[in-house]
C-alpha cells in the first residue's frame, strides 16, 4: 500500500520539482488520492490482490474438504447398498430353491 502511494504522489507532483527544492519546514500539499487509497484498504480483500486470492483459496479448500468428505459417505452408503444387495441376491436364490422343491414334491404326491 505504502509503495503504491509513493508512486502515485510522486505521479501527481511530478511537475513540481522546484516545490522539493525550496520547502525547508513541514508543508500541507493537497493530495486527493489518500483519502481514495485509504478508503480502498478499509476493505483489505479489494485492495490486496495476494490477500484476496488467499481468500478466494481458502473458501475453495474448504468447499473441496466437504466435497471429498461427502463423497466418502456417498461410498460408504454404496458399498452398504451393495452388500444389502448382494444378501437380497442370496437369499432369492435360496428362496428359488426351495420353492422349486416344494412345488415339485407338491406335483409328486398329486
Amino acid at each position: 500500500m505504502i509503495g503504491q502511494i509513493i508512486i502515485d504522489f510522486m505521479a501527481a507532483f511530478e511537475n513540481d520539482t522546484e516545490m522539493y527544492m525550496e520547502v525547508e519546514e513541514d508543508t500541507k500539499l493537497k493530495y486527493d488520492n489518500l483519502e481514495t487509497f485509504l478508503n480502498n484498504w478499509q476493505k483489505p480483500e479489494e485492495a490486496d490482490k495476494i490477500y484476496k486470492i488467499k481468500t478466494e483459496l481458502t473458501e475453495v479448500t474448504d468447499i473441496m474438504h466437504k466435497n471429498m468428505e461427502d463423497l466418502l459417505k456417498r461410498g460408504e452408503s454404496l458399498d452398504a447398498l451393495m452388500a444389502k444387495s448382494k444378501d437380497l441376491s442370496t437369499m432369492s436364490v435360496e428362496f428359488y430353491k426351495k420353492a422349486k422343491k416344494k412345488n415339485q414334491r407338491c406335483c409328486t404326491l398329486s
